[in-house]
């Protein structure tokens, strides 16, 4: 609950500040990393296993966008034709993507996750073919600051408008919810009275007559 009043009762309660998280979605892609590299003084070579390691080094994001720069680690174990020696050998594959996700902006939080999914290495005359696809996660969301409303006690109190029906012109950023709060009415009322069909428009400038609070009617005064 965010905000809350009663036409009828002297409501006290607490307001905290808390954060929450709001549009969450989960966005799924494959990009498809495919690079020669050249590796130094090994011939005659094959790729016996190779681990595979995505780092993310940089994230940007914009309205609806989200842009990865990272790279893929590479470990490959090969082995000699000629001798059977095997060799260990390190490789870094640059790779980048983007992915369009509605409602994001630079604010966004993200959490990205990038899996290997297929790989195949292929060793040529001391040059290496990567072909490594990548599965991409993202979970986004964005935080939205918030009123909780805590502490709630019934206080005794005089109504702070004892008059039958005031006569208000709408400001700019007025709600018949924010009007009805201050003159301790109601929405309903006050959309019944001034003939209003759509609660949720109203325009700056308009005359509305707005019903005396019900504690007043409660307690009987005029």
């Amino acid at each position: 609950m965010q905000d809350m009043y009663s036409p009828s009762r002297n409501l006290s309660f607490k307001e905290n500040k808390v954060s929450t998280m709001v549009g969450m979605k989960n966005t799924q892609d494959t990009v498809n990393v495919r690079e020669k590299v050249k590796l130094q003084d090994i011939e005659h070579t094959k790729v016996c296993e190779a681990y595979v390691t995505p780092v993310i080094n940089e994230t940007n994001l914009s309205r609806d966008r989200l842009k990865v720069n990272g790279d893929l680690n590479l470990n490959l174990v090969l082995s000699n034709s000629t001798d059977d020696d095997i060799i260990t050998e390190e490789q870094r594959i640059p790779f980048d993507f983007t992915q369009e996700i509605e409602g994001i902006t630079e604010d966004s939080r993200v959490n990205i996750d990038i899996t290997p999914i297929s790989r195949e290495f292929i060793v040529d005359n001391m040059e290496l073919t990567a072909r490594v696809d990548l599965g991409i996660n993202t979970n986004s969301y964005n935080l939205e600051n918030v009123n909780v409303i805590d502490n709630i006690e019934e206080v005794e109190g005089e109504c702070d408008n004892p008059y039958s029906m005031v006569i208000y012109f709408v400001k700019p950023g007025d709600t018949l919810w924010k009007i009805a709060k201050k003159y301790k009415s109601t929405v309903k009322d006050i959309a019944r009275i001034n003939n209003i069909e759509n609660p949720d428009k109203i325009d700056v400038g308009m005359q509305l007559f707005i019903p005396r609070c019900s504690m007043c009617r409660i307690a009987g005064k005029v």
